[in-house]
């Protein structure tokens, strides 16, 4: 499928890694796997069905009995911060940890906080 690996390309610098230093070589090895059969076909159905998917996962949030954190990039042009907030909202126990210097990928843009709120979290949910 022509141009996918082009516009994974454009979104990884983008909408998922805005705050995060990567050069030519960062993107080649993140968009490498697309060279694998049928990956490009994949990450397109991916895409397609997004939406979809986000509105199941968001119905089925009062099942789930846990405590739970969410972690989103306020630069995030993937997930919407409304989606984050309602799911933090709906979760039993759910937390919301917005990360200012991160886009999609807080836990690579921002790991050191994204570790340090992980076990805070983790330890208070085992407490």
């Amino acid at each position: 499928i022509p141009g996918v690996k082009y516009l994974l390309g454009i979104g990884l610098r983008h909408v998922a890694y805005t705050n995060l230093a990567h050069d030519r070589q960062f993107v080649r090895d993140f968009l490498a796997p697309l060279d694998t059969p049928g990956a490009r076909r994949a990450a397109l159905v991916v895409a397609q069905h997004f939406g979809r998917d986000l509105a199941a996962l968001e119905a089925r949030l009062p099942d789930i009995a846990q405590p739970a954190l969410v972690l989103w990039g306020e630069s995030d042009g993937i997930v919407p911060r409304a989606t984050a907030t309602r799911t933090a909202q709906r979760l039993p126990g759910g937390r919301l940890e917005v990360f200012d210097c991160s886009g999609h990928c807080p836990m690579e843009e921002e790991p050191r906080r994204f570790n340090r709120e992980v076990l805070a979290f983790l330890a208070g949910a085992t407490a």
